[in-house]
This record gives structure tokens, C-alpha cells and sequence, in this order.
């Protein structure tokens, strides 16, 4: 393999070769990395409550041993997405609306696994985190929020998908990829410090530091993202692919005005979770001042 493209895109890209070939019939589309992140993630999935029960005493069967395996489960995914994301665009120039032909071949095929991945990792969370959790034995018992979930990921994999069948608009998508998982390492490690702390074992005093700081960092980088950084990066994004004269050659007119409605209906959609986020930090620094104001 060249030795000059970089060590993160070599290691995605002996994995997306030592597959064999899966493609669906009538798209002739590959979805051979996608099959193999589901069966990957399901098995990590079912590994981690093991872990968790007989190293580090959370209790065996419990529901929450069950949500933090999911919570490190989705750090199985975010943590080499983002990684390969970040060399992904510091290798090729970043444009939205650009033809996966504009790249090198390494660096097409690259950006391809990555997608089949993140891809691969919606349909497991789906099934394993959802459907599956939700069969009662006869059928599924789905509430709003579970609907909301699927919907979620159904769209971000339409999106995805939709991207490598035109071979166009896949920086849109991977931009959106980025900008949305930065922040899970911090977010599901706050989940797991809530579902440990709810158990009230397993415990020391520096876990409990340790989830104490993180929750204020995920607070300020989750808003610092979506409140700041996703506006600034994502309206261009639909700016391009809907009103200029290369979005439209490229992409079709219809499927882009569907790519802004889902990647605005994410960014709205993530205003319960800001809301939240705003008030951990503001209580931290109410907080911190009153300290400082004691101590003079």
C-alpha cells in the first residue's frame, strides 16, 4: 500500500479489502463493511456486560448494566469514526457537493467504509437497541420516543446510503457524521456515570470525580457543537446543495432539499438535550462563583 496515504486511512482501508463482496441486487451497491460493523457492534454488545458484571461489580442481568454496555458500545463506534473522519478531511479537499470521482482512488474508498461503518453501527443500534429490547415475546412494545430513534436512524442511513448510490454529496453527510459524534465519548460516559451512580455501587471517590468533570465537559463541548459549530458549518452545507449551480448538477434537486430537511430536523431535534446541557454548566458556575465569593 502507499506509503504516503496516513496509517488511520491504511487500517480502514486492509479491513475494507480483506472483505468479500456483499452487494444488494438490484443497487449492485456494497454493503460488505456495513454487514461486518453490525456483526462487530453486536458482538461487543453482548461481550460488554460480561465485562462489566465480573471486573467491575456492576450487578449481572440489571437494566442498567444493559445501558451502559450500550453506552460503551456507541464509544466503539464514535471514537474510530471520528479519528478516520478528522484524517479524512485533513486529506482531500473539504467540498459538500463534490463527486466522489473529484478523490483519489485510496481516498474514495476510504470515505466509503467510513459511511458503510457509521452505517453499520445505525442498523445495530436499531435492532439490538431498540427492536430487540422492546420484543416482549409476541410483539414489540414501541413508545414515541422509540419511534423517534428509529426515524433517526433510518434517516441518517438514507443519507448515507443515498450519498454512495449518486457518488456525490458524501462530505455533507461526513460532515454531519463529525460534528454529531465528537461529543458521544463525553455524552455516553455521562450516561454511564448516571446509570453507576443510580446503582450506588461500584464506586470511588475518583470515579466520582472523574464523572463529575466529565459531565460539565460534555455540557459545554455538546452546546460549543451544536449550538455553535453546527449552524456555522450546516447552513452553507444546505446553502450549497440547494442554490448553486454545481449542488444541483450533482446532486438532485429533490434528494438535496430531503438532505436539509434531515440534517435540520437533527440540529432542532437536539434542543431538549441543549436545554439540559445549558443548565448542568450554569449550575456548575452558579456554583463555582458562590464558592469564590464565600472564600473573599
Amino acid at each position: 500500500m502507499d506509503s504516503s496515504i496516513p496509517f488511520v486511512a491504511q487500517t480502514w482501508l486492509r479491513v475494507y479489502h480483506a472483505l468479500p463482496r456483499c452487494k444488494l441486487p438490484l443497487l449492485r451497491l456494497d454493503i460488505s463493511l456495513t454487514l461486518a460493523s453490525f456483526v462487530y457492534l453486536t458482538c461487543v454488545r453482548f461481550v460488554i456486560p460480561f465485562l462489566l458484571s465480573n471486573f467491575l461489580g456492576w450487578p449481572e442481568g440489571h437494566i442498567n448494566t444493559s445501558l451502559a454496555s450500550a453506552s460503551v458500545v456507541s464509544m466503539f463506534h464514535s471514537v474510530p469514526l471520528c479519528i478516520g473522519l478528522i484524517v479524512a478531511f485533513s486529506t482531500q479537499k473539504y467540498s459538500p457537493i463534490a463527486k466522489f470521482d473529484e478523490a483519489p482512488t485510496w481516498w474514495r474508498e476510504f470515505a466509503d467504509a467510513l459511511l458503510q461503518f457509521c452505517t453499520g453501527y445505525m442498523v445495530y443500534d436499531s435492532l439490538v437497541n431498540s427492536c430487540w429490547l422492546r420484543w416482549d415475546g409476541e410483539r414489540f412494545q414501541l413508545s414515541d420516543d422509540d419511534y423517534l430513534f428509529l426515524a433517526h436512524h433510518f434517516m441518517t442511513s438514507f443519507y448515507m446510503t443515498s450519498t454512495r448510490i449518486i457518488q456525490a454529496g458524501h462530505m455533507s453527510a461526513m460532515i454531519c457524521m463529525l460534528l454529531g459524534e465528537l461529543t458521544n465519548p463525553f455524552m455516553n460516559f455521562y450516561m454511564i456515570g448516571g446509570l453507576n451512580t443510580a446503582l450506588n455501587c461500584c464506586m470511588s471517590q475518583s470515579l466520582e470525580k472523574l464523572y463529575a468533570t466529565n459531565e460539565i465537559v460534555f455540557a459545554v463541548l455538546y452546546n460549543i457543537f451544536r449550538v455553535i459549530l453546527a449552524p456555522v458549518f450546516l447552513i452553507p452545507v444546505t446553502y450549497q446543495l440547494v442554490l448553486t449551480k454545481k449542488g444541483r448538477e450533482n446532486i438532485p434537486l429533490p434528494l438535496a432539499l430531503f438532505w436539509s430537511l434531515m440534517i435540520y430536523g437533527v440540529m432542532f431535534g437536539s434542543a431538549s438535550w441543549i436545554v439540559k446541557c445549558h443548565g448542568i454548566y450554569m449550575e456548575y458556575f452558579a456554583q463555582v462563583f458562590e464558592s469564590a465569593g464565600e472564600e473573599l
